[in-house]
C-alpha cells in the first residue's frame, strides 16, 4: 500500500513546500525584522513561531496570509489562557479542544499547531503527564474531525529542559509516559515541538556532549539537549514525526544577560549543527529553529532575551541565513554573500504590546526543585494564510524524498483517522499510531 502510494505521488505533479510552511531551518519567536529572513520570489528563508490565547468558547478567525503570502513558515502555539496556559477542568479542556478545531478550521496562513507550552512545570497548574495527554487527546480528536484535518500538524508541547517537578518528574520520564498515554489511547502523534538551549553563549557549547550534573547519561546540559528527545523518540519507534526547535539559544541562571553583544558565530554554529543532524538522520528531520526571542521582554526574572536589540546578534542571524540550510530537497535558492545588517538607530524592538504579562523565559531547571513560574508567555496577535503551494521549486522539479516521506504519512494519518472516528480503530491499544512508528536503527 505505501509503495503504491509512493508512486503515485512520485508521478503527480511538482510540488515544493505547502504555503504556510518554508523548506529553510531559520526563523524567530516572535515576528522578526524580515529582511534577515528575505523572501524571493514567494519562498521567504524561515518560520516564525507565535502565541494566541483562545479560551474555551466563541468563534476563532486567525489568518497569517500577510507572512505566509510571502512564504514564511508559521508556527502557531493556542495556549487556553495566561496562566494555567491549558485547561483543568473537564469542562474546560472539553471547550478549549473544540475552539482548538474551530481555529484550525477557520484558519488562514497557519498549517502547524502546538497544544500549550511547557506542562511539566506547570505555570500555574501542577499537570502530570496523564493530564496533559488527555487535552492532547481531546484536541487531536476534534481537529481530525475536521474534513482537511490531514493538511495540518498538531505538536506535542515542549518541555522546559533541565526541569523536574513533584507533578512531572524529570521532564522527559514525564514526556515519555504522556506519549505512551497518547498512543496506548489509539492516538496519533502529529508532530513533537522541543525546547533546546546552551546554558553560555558560545560556540563550543553548541556541539557539546556534557551530562547535567547529576543527570549523567539522561540529560545533556547544552543546545545537544534536543538529542534527548529524539532519543526518547525513537526508542518508542515515533519517527519520521515532524520536529520543530521552537526555542532555542542562550540560557543562564538570573540574573545575567543571556546573550553577549557579540557576532560570535554563535547562530551559525546553531543552525550548522541542526543541519549536520538532518543530514546524518533522515528519519528524524528538523524542520525549524526559532531562536527566543526577537522582541525585548523581560521574563521576570531580569534577564532580557532580546536578539533583535543587538545589531552583532542580528549580522550572526545574516550569516547563518546566508548558507541557506533547507531541511527539505526543494530549497529555493543557493547559499549567498551574507548581507551587512543596519546599525539599529537609537532603539530596541517593539515589544508585544496587547497587555498580557511578561514571558515566562526559559526555565534554568534544576536537578531538583519544583520548576514552576509565575511568568506568562506574551501573545502575538498579528493579521496573517494556506492554500496554494509555495512557489519555492522549480517548475517540473521531481518531489524530494522528504516530501514524498511526508505526503505518504498523511495520507496513512488520514486513513487512521477516518477508521478511528468509525469506531475501527477502538481498541488498538498498542498497536495505535503504528503508521508512525519504525523499529529504531542500529546507532
Amino acid at each position: 500500500m505505501l509503495l503504491a502510494m509512493l508512486a503515485a505521488l512520485a508521478t503527480a505533479p511538482a510540488l515544493a513546500v505547502p504555503t504556510g510552511m518554508s523548506p529553510y531551518l531559520y526563523g524567530m519567536h516572535d515576528e522578526p525584522d524580515l529582511s534577515l529572513f528575505p523572501s524571493e520570489d514567494g519562498c521567504a528563508k524561515g518560520w516564525i513561531t507565535l502565541l494566541e490565547y483562545i479560551g474555551d468558547s466563541g468563534d476563532c478567525a486567525i489568518d497569517h496570509s500577510r507572512l505566509t503570502d510571502q512564504g514564511y513558515g508559521v508556527i502557531l502555539r493556542l495556549d487556553w489562557g495566561g496562566g494555567p496556559p491549558l485547561p483543568t477542568t473537564p469542562e474546560a479542556i472539553a471547550g478549549y479542544a473544540a475552539k482548538f478545531a474551530r481555529c484550525v478550521a477557520g484558519s488562514v496562513g497557519v498549517k502547524v499547531w502546538i497544544v500549550g507550552n511547557e506542562p511539566n512545570i506547570g505555570w500555574g497548574y501542577p499537570y502530570t503527564p496523564a493530564e496533559y495527554a488527555d487535552v492532547y487527546l481531546a484536541v487531536l480528536d476534534e481537529v481530525q474531525a475536521l474534513p482537511n484535518a490531514g493538511e495540518h500538524e498538531i505538536l506535542f508541547a515542549p518541555m522546559s529542559p533541565w526541569a523536574w517537578t513533584s507533578h512531572w518528574g524529570d521532564w522527559d520520564d514525564g514526556l515519555a509516559a504522556a506519549l505512551d498515554r497518547v498512543r496506548e489511547q489509539g492516538g496519533d502523534v502529529d508532530g513533537v515541538a522541543i525546547h533546546a538551549y546552551t546554558r553560555e553563549m558560545s560556540v563550543a557549547a553548541v556541539t557539546s556532549d556534557e551530562w547535567f550534573p547529576g543527570r549523567e547519561g539522561k540529560w545533556r546540559l547544552h543546545f545537544r539537549g534536543y538529542r534527548d528527545t529524539t532519543e526518547l523518540l525513537a526508542e518508542r519507534g515515533l519517527v519520521d514525526v515532524p520536529l520543530y526547535i521552537t526555542e532555542a539559544g542562550s540560557a543562564c541562571d538570573p540574573p545575567c544577560d543571556p546573550y553577549l553583544d557579540e557576532d560570535a558565530g554563535y547562530f551559525v554554529a546553531l543552525y550548522e549543527e541542526v543541519h549536520a543532524w538532518n543530514q546524518a538522520n533522515p528519519h528524524q528531520v528538523i524542520r525549524a529553529v526559532t531562536p527566543y526571542r526577537w522582541t525585548g521582554n523581560d521574563d521576570g526574572s531580569g534577564r532580557d532575551f532580546c536578539i533583535g536589540c543587538s545589531t552583532p546578534l542580528r549580522q550572526d542571524l545574516a550569516n547563518a541565513v546566508a548558507l541557506g540550510r533547507t531541511w527539505d530537497d526543494t530549497g529555493c535558492h543557493s547559499p549567498m554573500s551574507p548581507p551587512p545588517v543596519d546599525p539599529i538607530d537609537g532603539g530596541v524592538p517593539p515589544g508585544d504590546d496587547d497587555g498580557a504579562l511578561a514571558d515566562g523565559g526559559p526555565d534554568p531547571g534544576g536537578s531538583e526543585g519544583e520548576g514552576e513560574a509565575d511568568g506568562v508567555d506574551v501573545a502575538s496577535r498579528r493579521p496573517g494564510s494556506l492554500d496554494a503551494g509555495c512557489a519555492c521549486g522549480a517548475a517540473g522539479a521531481a518531489w524530494s524524498p522528504s516530501w514524498l516521506a511526508v505526503a505518504a504519512a498523511v495520507l496513512l494519518r488520514r486513513r487512521r483517522r477516518v477508521a478511528r472516528r468509525s469506531g475501527a480503530g477502538a481498541g488498538a491499544g498498542a498497536g495505535a499510531g503504528a503508521g508512525n512508528q519504525r523499529e529504531p536503527e542500529p546507532p
